[in-house]
């Protein structure tokens, strides 16, 4: 699909530029630079579960389980005597320095100090409770004094751990919400309960509402503005059915429908107020609540590539916002690890598409095989029926940046192609959408790993102003498109230079190993783009 070579002047930015001043919004994490380094024999992940299961003291002090100050984490810096605090627990990390992928000097980062921010940026993926459990010396203590409601930057720990981030308000809508907390309120047919939820946050939208009910255990969570959540938690009078309906009866109100089991019993009240029932949480932490699905089927789409379907709990409602992602979680041999995953379409075709997605009752998670990925061997081996764990959605995509841009251009390596999928079809179904210019190029090693090739071309061919070009770093002797790596020329050629716009609003999208992100966003920097018009899709 040559297409795109038509506007030669249609360039592909270079993203923000390392010493830039603006790199502020959308600055990537310490990470981008961060690479793998190669591990002495008998250092590998199972060779550190092995070494954490033989009895022997990792803790350095005897086994006993310690107060430590800040002062005397400090003394505690060196590569023969290293510390680290992580999440308020102290572990002695020089045992495990040897068995770091990302090498000693990366990990020594961190020691002496409070490293879970940079442990979060880095090493997100894994449970740290489960991979230094036997290095665990004590808690931290610290003058700092904690808000119960997490108002404070006291949770600086968790920084990069936000739940949910919705589009930014203005300054008016910030004051009505502080001056009265959501509310909510029910009512009854014959057939149907109704809870309506006034959310007092004029960007509310459906994906920001989650059911979870247990038997007559209800719990409706409402997530407003960037990380704050407003939640419903009570026992039912009587049991209702798992077919529940949302919708918005305005920009600020939600309506949700349950339906009786037994509709022609009148209830006598909503139920009995469980644990932080009708509560506004804000700046919440990170929900690390795991919840038991099902495998309901299992596509090949490349040879290393696969979709899943995957059935959520009964009684569990979750529409993910577009781009946001769960953790797949894993235990190996007693240690928790998960990786997180792009929630995808079941196709970019609009004959293809699931009612269930729209429901709330199946994610679809695109899944790349590695030959030593930590996860993917298991996930290889997964069948139809087979049980996995899977996180609440978590994400920072601002919907409002698609709706309000008329052009976009998305930049895709390998498997960084699955937040791109919602993009897309919005961008070209949604009949409220103004985008003029769709945009993709997809990078991969070979013809055999382009994802959905025959659904993008169709996609091209039907859409006028949709246009996709693959690049190959492998390619064969008979691939006639074009080959490489994402370059400063490449972009120069499909995105143009931000002084020659004039009423054209960009939204430049990048996703993949994090090099590739931070380097197509380096390039659209250099093209003169600045935050608004940018959107790195972290992993």
């Amino acid at each position: 699909m040559e297409k795109m070579d038509e506007n030669p002047s249609f360039v592909m930015p270079q993203f923000p530029a390392a010493n830039s001043p603006q790199r502020s919004s959308v600055t990537l994490p310490s990470s981008v630079s961060r690479k793998k380094v190669g591990l002495k024999k008998g250092h590998s992940l199972m060779d550190w579960i092995r070494l954490g299961r033989s009895g022997k003291d990792l803790t350095g002090v005897g086994n006993r389980i310690l107060e430590v100050t800040e002062e005397e984490l400090a003394r505690h810096k060196v590569e023969d005597d290293a510390w680290m605090a992580i999440r308020g627990k102290v572990y002695n990390i020089t045992p495990y320095l040897d068995f770091h992928p990302g090498g000693i000097d990366e990990l020594m980062r961190g020691a002496g100090k409070d490293g879970t921010e940079l442990f979060d940026e880095v090493h997100r993926w894994v449970n740290v409770e489960s991979m230094l459990e036997k290095c665990y010396i004590g808690r931290l203590k610290t003058d700092q004094k904690l808000s119960r409601k997490g108002s404070n930057s006291s949770v600086k720990s968790n920084i990069s751990s936000r739940l949910l981030v919705a589009p930014s308000i203005n300054v008016s809508a910030k004051e009505e919400l502080n001056k009265k907390p959501p509310s909510y309120e029910w009512t009854q047919t014959e057939s149907s309960i109704i809870v309506t939820i006034y959310t007092r946050w004029n960007e509310m939208r459906t994906e920001y509402i989650v059911i979870d009910r247990n038997e007559k255990d209800l719990k409706i969570m409402a997530f407003i503005k960037r990380n704050n959540k407003y939640q419903i938690h009570i026992v039912l009078e009587e049991y209702v059915t798992s077919d529940y309906k949302v919708k918005l009866k305005d920009s600020s109100t939600a309506e949700i429908q349950f339906k009786k089991q037994e509709p022609a019993v009148s209830w006598t009240s909503f139920g009995e107020p469980n644990e932080q029932h009708d509560i506004y949480l804000q700046k919440i932490n990170l929900e690390r609540i795991q919840r038991d699905c099902h495998v309901d089927s299992i596509v090949q789409l490349t040879h290393n590539t696969k979709l899943l379907r995957i059935l959520l709990p009964d009684g569990f409602l979750m529409n993910a916002p577009m781009g946001y992602h769960v953790r797949l979680y894993h235990t190996i041999e007693d240690v928790e690890v998960f990786r997180q995953y792009t929630l995808v379409l079941p196709s970019l075709l609009p004959s293809r598409m699931d009612s269930s997605v729209d429901n709330g009752r199946v994610i679809y998670l695109m899944i790349k095989i590695y030959e030593d990925g930590t996860l993917t061997e298991w996930i290889d081996k997964l069948t139809t029926g087979n049980p996995v764990k899977l996180s609440m959605y978590e994400g920072d995509f601002k919907l409002d940046k698609l709706i309000n841009c008329t052009h976009l251009i998305m930049f895709a390596a390998g498997t960084g192609f699955t937040p791109m999928i919602q993009l897309i079809h919005y961008a070209l179904t949604s009949e409220d959408c103004s985008i003029r210019l769709v945009n993709l190029l997809c990078f991969y090693r070979t013809e055999e790993d382009i994802i959905w090739r025959e659904d993008l071309d169709k996609l091209s061919a039907q859409f006028e102003r949709f246009c996709v070009k693959y690049v190959l770093s492998e390619p064969s002797s008979n691939w006639a498109g074009t080959s490489g790596h994402i370059n400063e020329e490449l972009v120069r050629r499909y995105l143009p230079p931000a002084s020659s716009l004039v009423d054209e609003k960009m939204l430049i999208c990048a996703c993949g190993p994090t090099p590739f992100t931070a380097n197509a966003m380096r390039l659209a920097r250099h093209q003169g783009y600045k935050d608004n018009c940018l959107h790195p899709f972290l992993s």
